[in-house]
């Protein structure tokens, strides 16, 4: 089982997909088109369907679907940058070459998302606050870890899997 992310964009959950491509399960619902068209309710029964396949699920800050995370008592990370980085992000958007509307929409939604993270006080929201220039979801050492640790439940079953297919094997 695995965990919820919730990011903004440009804090590196592409990258951190590319650095664990084939080491980690992931599963990214943070695409505009699939929140537009799912309600929250059928949204949040995808990345439970999801969540129990994979290591990570991303999802989008969107307020309507934290709160229905909050309305089932479903706990989720959100990994977000502070306020002084918001020059760093657009930077970092630019160079990745994301639209231009996306690029203004964060631009301008900056600081007032940041203000609503910073205010939620859900007992099932973990927040981790960005603080330092360069650090992203890619480089974050509690996403790391958890990702070594799923990696090795993961080598564990199959060990065991394997071990009761032997011993199957043996008594036959």
């Amino acid at each position: 089982m695995g965990i919820i992310v919730s990011t903004l964009v440009g804090c590196g959950k592409e990258e951190l997909m590319e650095e664990f491509k084939g080491k980690a399960k992931f599963h990214d619902m943070t695409d505009e088109t699939t929140i537009k068209e799912l309600p929250p309710k059928n949204f949040v029964d995808d990345v439970m369907h999801y969540v129990d396949e994979c290591d990570i699920v991303f999802v989008p800050t969107e307020q309507y679907i934290l709160d229905e995370f909050e309305r089932r008592n479903i706990d989720y990370d959100i990994f977000y940058p502070s306020k002084n980085r918001r020059q760093e992000i657009i930077i970092k958007l630019v160079g990745s070459r994301m639209p231009f509307p996306t690029i203004a929409k964060v631009d301008n939604n900056f600081n007032d998302w940041i203000d609503v993270i910073d205010g939620n006080e859900s007992p099932n929201c973990y927040k981790h606050k960005m603080e330092k220039e360069g650090e992203f979801i890619n480089n974050s050492e509690i996403i790391i870890e958890f990702l070594k640790n799923a990696a090795n439940e993961r080598s564990k079953k199959m060990e065991n899997s394997s071990r009761s297919e032997d011993d199957a094997e043996e008594r036959s």
